[in-house]
């Protein structure tokens, strides 16, 4: 599912992460336009004030809700305030990803699509892998061949070694992690949810660093479209 296919009057849930802080949020969808991957929401007022949710440091979320589904999440929205046709003021939400899966009783996890080499069980072969996302108890991936597999209930030892543009920081942990889940991604390759059974320490310092740096590149794409479309 795409933001831009959520219908007017949908209920959605605005889902601020400051570090390790977290705060919520409720609006409704009051339109869309698919060309830019954008909704128009109606806006948070405190104070006679519209709320803005950008800043440093700061990543915003678009969840839903449903009785009987798991609830669904746009990571990394960019809001912007705005008027609708009528004068009205409302956000402008943009998110280019699909909406995952979303537990509330996990950790933020951070993408992150670093490629690496990993151990499974007791084997001591080692398989290219995708590290796809990370949080601090827990990680992701993906093999690189189809006929790999692995299974539920499996040990995985793997490193993460990412390099963040803009900061000139390199950042390496070792993880250690229990395969607690299995899913299939809309391209056919199977991911592969861990517990870390071992803390890395300086890992959340990493994944705020890494949000913080996503959100400025994805601000700075928003505004250069932005001015193109203005100047056309």
């Amino acid at each position: 599912m795409r933001i831009y296919d959520l219908e007017p009057g949908r209920e959605i849930t605005i889902l601020i992460l400051i570090g390790s802080q977290s705060m919520e949020f409720e609006s409704v969808v009051i339109g869309g336009v698919p060309l830019k991957q954008m909704i128009y929401a109606k806006p948070v007022i405190k104070n006679n004030k519209v709320l803005t949710f950008s800043g440093k440091g700061i990543s915003a979320n678009v969840v839903l809700t449903g009785k009987d589904t798991k609830p669904l999440i746009f990571r990394n929205a960019v809001f912007s305030t705005m008027k609708d046709k009528d004068g009205k003021l409302c956000y402008g939400i943009v998110s280019h990803a699909e909406a995952v899966e979303f537990n509330r009783r996990d950790s933020f996890r951070c993408p992150v699509d670093v490629p690496s080499v990993a151990q499974i069980g007791l084997e001591r072969d080692t398989y290219n892998v995708i590290i796809r996302d990370v949080s601090i108890n827990g990680f992701s991936f993906c093999f690189t061949s189809d006929s790999v597999t692995a299974e539920i209930g499996q040990f995985v030892h793997t490193t993460l070694n990412d390099f963040i543009d803009g900061l000139f920081e390199n950042f390496t942990f070792r993880l250690f992690g229990l395969i607690v889940r299995e899913a299939e991604l809309s391209n056919g390759k199977r991911v592969y949810g861990c517990k870390i059974v071992q803390q890395q320490k300086g890992i959340e310092t990493y994944i705020a660093k890494k949000e913080r740096m996503r959100l400025l590149k994805q601000r700075a794409k928003a505004n250069s479209r932005d001015g193109r479309e203005r100047t056309t």
